[in-house]
């Protein structure tokens, strides 16, 4: 994935669930995952892939493209 920013990521992930007035807790238990690991894809030193990944998008309502900066 030519020019693909993990920083970028998480931005969006942030931004989306703000924007949903969800706490990070919230989005962690929705998705299946933990607390920590929902700060750690914000801040870019994680990436989510698979079931996760899935899951963040349809929580969040964007697609998968739009989490990981794809066509932008």
């Amino acid at each position: 994935m030519t020019g693909y920013s993990p920083k970028l990521t998480g931005t969006r992930i942030r931004l989306q669930r703000t924007a949903a007035k969800m706490l990070q807790r919230d989005l962690a238990a929705r998705v299946g995952v933990h607390e920590y690991t929902v700060g750690e894809w914000e801040r870019g030193g994680k990436v989510p892939r698979g079931d996760s990944l899935f899951a963040l998008s349809r929580t969040l309502g964007v697609s998968v493209d739009f989490l990981l900066g794809v066509g932008a």
